[in-house]
């Protein structure tokens, strides 16, 4: 219950009012106006920390049952969930940055594909949405992402005798092993950043960080440009700059910052 309350009690008064509509808008049945009633009780309490578990169970059930209380509580859980995945909610949300808004969004349509794909069959609507995933999770370097959906594409081509789709299925198969390889790298960059940011966390002396710095961007240095990957140029940026600060180069620092203002002014990644 207390996972329950906390979850409500992180609701802004705009989502209350959304899940609220969201749960009014359901198809109606005798569980609908209770799992309401329990939100908007649940939304009381959460501001009254004194008040039990028992006293939110037995405003709501006149014979306390612990299994429909479960249920309840499950079920609540749930709509709660899917009103704050809506679409409408996510895309205008200030919290979120475009590339978690974007990735949202195209797995919602991977799974729509999957959904059509097993239900209908090999038709052109789920063969429209899964190239569609595939070419944005690309643009915005989602690599896991577009892993996945390619391999749904080559799944789809296996075994083909047509000499169109054979040709189609080496292409992207060439493409996975590129997607592959950029989200390796991509990885790489980030976790050399990170540990980057806990070397300064920890108060390491400068000269440890710059020897760090020295190597590891040396080691990454040809893979990221080789890799064509924005983001992974843009923590590799981060570190150069770092780097020559740290030995008060600062007009090749300086020239590295020009990259990042170039960088984000022209990648869709939405990164800054």
């Amino acid at each position: 219950m207390k996972e329950l309350q906390n979850l409500v009690k992180s609701l802004s008064s705009k989502e209350k009012r959304m899940i609220s509509d969201y749960l009014k808008a359901y198809p109606k049945t005798k569980e609908v106006p209770k799992i309401l009633d329990f939100f908007k009780r649940i939304s009381a309490f959460s501001k009254n920390e004194k008040k039990s578990n028992f006293s939110v169970n037995s405003l709501l059930f006149k014979e306390n049952s612990s299994g429909r209380f479960r249920t309840m509580k499950t079920r609540l859980k749930h709509k709660i969930y899917e009103s704050l995945c809506n679409d409408n909610h996510i895309l205008r949300h200030p919290g979120l940055d475009e590339n978690i808004k974007q990735s949202i969004r195209l797995r919602k349509k991977l799974v729509q594909f999957i959904v059509l794909y097993n239900l209908k069959g090999k038709s052109e609507i789920a063969l429209n949405l899964l190239d569609f995933v595939i070419r944005k999770a690309k643009g915005y370097e989602l690599y896991p992402l577009q892993v996945d959906a390619l391999m749904h594409k080559i799944g789809l081509l296996d075994y083909s005798k047509d000499k169109k789709e054979q040709k189609e299925y080496y292409a992207l198969s060439k493409e996975l092993t590129n997607s592959i390889r950029s989200l390796s790298v991509q990885t790489d960059v980030y976790n050399a950043f990170n540990k980057l940011r806990i070397y300064h966390a920890e108060g390491k002396p400068t000269r440890f960080i710059t020897h760090y710095l020295y190597h590891s961007t040396r080691h990454l240095e040809k893979m990221v440009k080789d890799s064509h990957s924005g983001l992974s140029l843009y923590f590799f940026y981060l570190m150069k700059i770092n780097y020559f600060e740290n030995i008060k180069k600062y007009t090749q620092a300086a020239n590295y910052c020009n990259k990042l203002t170039e960088l984000v002014k022209n990648t869709p990644l939405g990164i800054s």
